[in-house]
């Protein structure tokens, strides 16, 4: 594989594609970043004229010694090369004698450029102070220390002044008086080897009337008049926009494009593209380095930062911050010629990619928008040649011709970079970054995680309060998989019904829940989710009528609730969904049979296709059913016990995850056109009434029923709002519907087809019990592991409990006394059995 740093060739900071990419710079040192004058060092180091620590840093805080400004002098003199130098006999300064600078500290003695400190030392591991630094330049280029005053009481003064005229302080902001740091030492070095060299000539003039002469300072005029002409033989192309960029892998070398001619370079200098650049050559054209003195990098981020655009007010805000743009602002696509103008607001929306903005010309004024393309996918298929993705426009990539990043794998999230826009020749790719967090907070276009806001452009489902894996370029969410299926479930519900007023608008529509724990609950329908619009708040009857039987995601927010129907792009963190909504075949969703070495199986005729897919069940899976009309929740392992199929034309919807290669149904809804084969009842609540009176339920009159309930075996409050007292007799068994707050609906007294009062004459405990009335065709009816269960005195209504003792009936002289109540299904089984606690149930005694 390739070096991936060469991916990204902008000078991006923070808001970098991915944090494997680094920009391209001549030097890179471990604290590159903390360089502030990086052209200046990386040009001193090209020109060995300064180098870094041996540790890898260049340590720009670090401060320069008088004997370190010595020696990079005699190398700038030397055309970047070291000087031949040996010792003097006697050393000109008391304290250099062996110092590994001798030989430098007296070349430049000797050339007047240092002349210690007036007491005979030097003090060469001393620290340089700008002053000192800028009389060692001075001097350099051609300035006579004794005819400036630098050796003078006021030298200070003096040297300041004609350092200042030269601009050997520019681009630093130091006290001159301080020592000099190895950042601003490299920026005064290379202002010095910029500067226009002096040189002295005597000239007539008149002094006091008198005609004499006098020696001038004057600059030079020759071609070489700088120390980078004349010691390194450089010249420098000046005011070329860098167009485009290559790179050699196999000469490990860049072609930099600049004014309409190309320069070879070892050095990466691809974060330049689209500058006005000076090129420093030597006389065999031999890049040193390429710089863009003029040109600066006022913003780096996306081009998703682009919160506003204004032609008109030669204005852009980018990541909230307000930018003056020239008139010919244009954008270009990284490594392209291609620019598009910016001639309406908003022009540039539609470029996805990381973005900086350039002013080219140092009048704080954006020019140009540089932005590197890319695509986002999956990756859906890995061999030990090829690799291919199942979206954008590049369907696969070769390992012998692409770069490819190590690890690649099947369902990895990827960025793809075309050739075009690198440096190289092959096409790259690399792994999305992923982030977990929670969402708090969502709008049209953005989503909160953890605190923090993101681009939103994806169309996977996001719902506040959820958990996810997101994954995203720099601040943009592409992709997000839901990290927690139990928190999922809890915001899934089954729709058994919608109303609205037709007097009035949709603010009155409701739809009527069941939950994944089986209570149900009316609800105040705010917003209406598609596929295609999202937070639709003014939704239409059709499509609140569309939830009707349909699993649906939900958020409630102020007791007003946001549905959005369970789908292929809102599978509630699944690992996949199909449906059978959509088609028409008359036997659409299929449970095989139960044997008794093998669970059933759920097979799902796919949406839009005529293949059945075929799921195991989990036991744990949560099944919400509407039995022609009946809603209820039963569970995976009562669906894997069916022993028989579902009746022809039922129709459904499953959530799936895959464990170990298999298919698990999760969360699954049916919708029967008859009852389940051989049903051995739901989970309908049943409980044995001990109290009724007319009251009042969240301000409407209401019946408030007591009773005991048989499936939690604990005594409960219900609400039948606009109910009939006489419907609820006390020492009756009603079965009902459990809304949200104990509110209750569809209730119904025992059917007596189904369930009677009578002796039981027989027991085998957890197996049946024989009895003395006859339902359905027999009289020995069997316990399941579903049978609910209520002891108590059927005549004082208490001690009522879930646990207890079933015995054979008492006789007296008209025969067996009744003692029990049951009630079953059509398969014999028991659903529910009260047992009088004194083996006498008396249900004449009742009111």
């Amino acid at each position: 594989m390739n070096n991936l740093k060469r991916l990204l060739t902008m000078a991006m900071a923070a808001a970098m594609v991915m944090s494997l990419f680094v920009v391209g710079t001549t030097a890179t040192f471990t604290d590159q970043t903390d360089i502030e004058n990086d052209t200046a060092v990386d040009m001193n180091v090209a020109l060995n004229i300064i180098n870094g620590r041996p540790d890898g840093s260049f340590d720009p805080e670090g401060t320069v010694t008088r004997a370190e400004m010595a020696k990079m002098i005699c190398i700038v003199l030397n055309g970047g090369n070291e000087p031949t130098l040996g010792p003097k006999t006697t050393p000109t300064y008391t304290d250099i004698q062996g110092h590994w600078a001798e030989g430098y500290i007296e070349y430049c003695s000797s050339l007047g450029i240092v002349a210690g400190m007036g007491d005979g030392t030097f003090v060469p591991d001393g620290k340089v102070t700008g002053t000192q630094a800028a009389k060692m330049l001075l001097v350099s280029i051609g300035f006579n220390a004794d005819f400036e005053g630098f050796n003078s009481p006021a030298w200070s003064v003096k040297i300041n002044v004609a350092a200042s005229q030269k601009d050997l302080y520019d681009d630093v902001n130091i006290d001159p008086n301080a020592p000099l740091n190895r950042d601003d030492a490299a920026q005064m070095v290379w202002n010095a080897l910029n500067a226009t060299q002096v040189e002295y000539d005597y000239k007539l003039s008149t002094v006091d009337g008198n005609l004499v002469t006098v020696q001038v300072r004057e600059d030079k005029e020759n071609v070489d008049n700088t120390l980078l002409k004349s010691k390194f033989k450089s010249d420098s192309i000046e005011d070329g926009v860098m167009t485009h960029f290559s790179y050699d892998e196999d000469d490990d070398e860049y072609t930099y494009t600049i004014g309409g001619d190309t320069y070879k370079s070892d050095n990466d200098y691809t974060d330049l593209f689209a500058m006005v650049v000076t090129v420093v050559v030597d006389e065999d054209e031999d890049v040193y380095g390429i710089f863009a003195p003029d040109s600066v990098v006022l913003a780096t981020g996306t081009m998703s930062d682009i919160d506003d655009l204004d032609v008109s007010e030669k204005e852009i805000e980018f990541n909230d911050v307000v930018y003056d743009i020239e008139s010919t602002l244009k954008a270009i696509a990284q490594n392209t010629d291609t620019t598009t103008a910016a001639n309406a607001d908003n022009a540039f929306d539609a470029l996805a990619g990381t973005a900086r903005l350039i002013d080219t010309d140092d009048n704080d004024e954006v020019d140009v928008i540089v932005y590197l393309p890319y695509e986002v996918g999956q990756v859906s298929y890995v061999n030990k040649t090829t690799v291919k993705l199942t979206n954008g426009s590049t369907e696969s990539l070769k390992f012998d011709d692409d770069d490819i990043y190590s690890g690649v794998d099947k369902d990895d999230y990827v960025v793809f970079f075309s050739a075009d826009n690198v440096a190289g020749d092959n096409d790259k790719l690399v792994e999305m970054d992923s982030i977990d967090g929670k969402v708090n907070g969502l709008k049209t276009d953005e989503v909160k995680i953890d605190g923090t806001w993101y681009t939103k452009n994806t169309s996977d489902s996001i719902e506040s309060g959820d958990s996810y894996t997101f994954y995203v370029v720099d601040d943009i969410v592409y992709f997000a998989e839901e990290t927690s299926t139990s928190n999922s479930l809890k915001n899934i519900a089954f729709v058994e019904g919608v109303d609205y007023d037709e007097t009035n608008t949709l603010d009155d529509a409701r739809a009527k829940l069941v939950f994944a724990d089986g209570t149900k609950k009316i609800v105040t329908v705010d917003e209406i989710t598609t596929n295609t619009v999202e937070d639709k708040d003014d939704f239409t009857k059709v499509q609140l009528e569309e939830l009707q039987d349909m699993m649906v995601t939900y958020t409630e927010r102020n007791g007003e609730y946001n549905l959005e129907i369970v789908s292929n792009t809102n599978d509630a963190g699944y690992d996949s969904y199909d449906d059978s909504y959509s088609t028409t075949v008359a036997e659409t969703v299929t449970v095989t049979a139960a044997t008794s070495d093998r669970e059933g199986v759920l097979k799902v005729l796919k949406d839009g296709t005529t293949t059945l897919e075929t799921y195991s069940i989990a036991d744990d899976a949560v099944v919400f059913l509407n039995e022609d009309g009946d809603y209820d929740v039963i569970s995976g392992a009562t669906l894997n016990n069916l022993k028989a199929a579902l009746p022809a034309g039922s129709e459904g919807s499953v959530l799936t995850n895959e464990t170990n290669g298999v298919d698990v149904a999760e969360v699954i809804s049916l919708n029967l056109t008859t009852d389940l084969p051989n049903d051995r009842g739901t989970t309908d609540n049943y409980g044995y009434i001990t109290e009724a009176y007319d009251g009042e339920f969240d301000g409407d009159d209401a019946v408030v029923i007591t009773v005991w309930n048989a499936e939690f075996g604990k005594m409960e409050t219900l609400y039948k709002v606009n109910g009939t007292l006489s419907d609820f007799v006390v020492g009756e068994v009603i079965v009902y519907d459990l809304l949200a707050d104990n509110e209750i609906e569809n209730e119904d007294t025992l059917s007596a087809t189904w369930s009677s009062i009578g002796a039981i004459t027989a027991v085998k405990e957890g197996d049946f019990i024989d009895f003395d009335v006859t339902l359905h065709s027999t009289d020995r009816f069997y316990f399941t592991e579903d049978t609910q269960y209520v002891f108590c005195d059927t005549v004082e209504d208490e001690e009522f409990s879930d646990e207890g003792t079933i015995v054979v009936a008492d006789e007296n002289e008209s025969g067996k006394i009744n003692n029990a109540l049951v009630l079953i299904d059509d398969a014999n089984e028991i659903l529910l059995i009260v047992v009088d606690n004194n083996n006498d149930y008396d249900e004449d005694s009742k009111a």
